[in-house]
């Protein structure tokens, strides 16, 4: 239960973030810097500027105006209402990296739904673990995010996850989780009582 575990980071938490960037080593210093502007914008924006858990796994994100230059979501059109991942760095949590993916997503998206119109991600198809700045599309695809975009030629992908609509995953785990009887929280808050159940405790 564990990697289940996350909390917002704040700029004070981004110097002590161990993420790896090799297709962009020069981000990684904007990354973890605790004055950046973006991080700042973040927190002003949805008072946070990512999520991580305890084992260490982050998920980063910033508004479309306040991309690191350089970031690979900067070749693509931006939506200002959205929020962008930065960095999506997955730790030893002893998981497949598509689940730590699956539960920051979730967290996340809990956070900012009704405060950002989606999420907007840097995906690659290259195989292996990508990079932080674009983990493998695959991670995030599972995580319910969608591709608008195909490769530019290189091996990246521009995906997207609506906060306006239930992500499919979630509402599936919520559809399995009444059918086996269990009262355990939605991801998504406990849900608006109906007509139906306000006549049923009245009555």
């Amino acid at each position: 239960m564990g990697a289940r575990q996350t909390r917002p980071v704040l700029p004070t938490d981004l110097a002590g973030l161990d993420i790896d960037c090799p297709r962009s080593p020069g981000l990684r210093t904007v990354l973890t810097d605790a004055h950046a502007a973006w991080a700042h914008a973040a927190v002003q924006a949805w008072g946070l500027c990512g999520m991580r858990s305890e084992q260490g796994s982050v998920v980063l994100v910033c508004p479309a105006l306040h991309l690191p230059a350089g970031h690979p979501l900067q070749q693509w059109s931006r939506p200002a209402g959205a929020a962008h991942v930065l960095a999506l760095s997955v730790a030893g949590d002893g998981l497949s990296g598509q689940v730590p993916t699956r539960w920051l997503v979730q967290s996340l998206a809990r956070r900012l739904r009704g405060r950002a119109s989606g999420l907007e991600a840097a995906g690659s198809r290259s195989g292996g673990m990508g990079d932080c700045t674009a983990a493998p599309a695959a991670w995030l695809e599972g995580a319910g995010f969608v591709v608008v975009e195909g490769s530019r030629g290189d091996g990246l992908v521009h995906l997207q996850l609506d906060l306006g609509h239930t992500v499919p995953w979630a509402r599936g785990a919520e559809l399995a989780r009444r059918a086996a009887g269990r009262l355990l929280p939605s991801p998504w808050g406990s849900p608006e009582p109906t007509g139906r159940d306000l006549a049923r405790r009245e009555g």
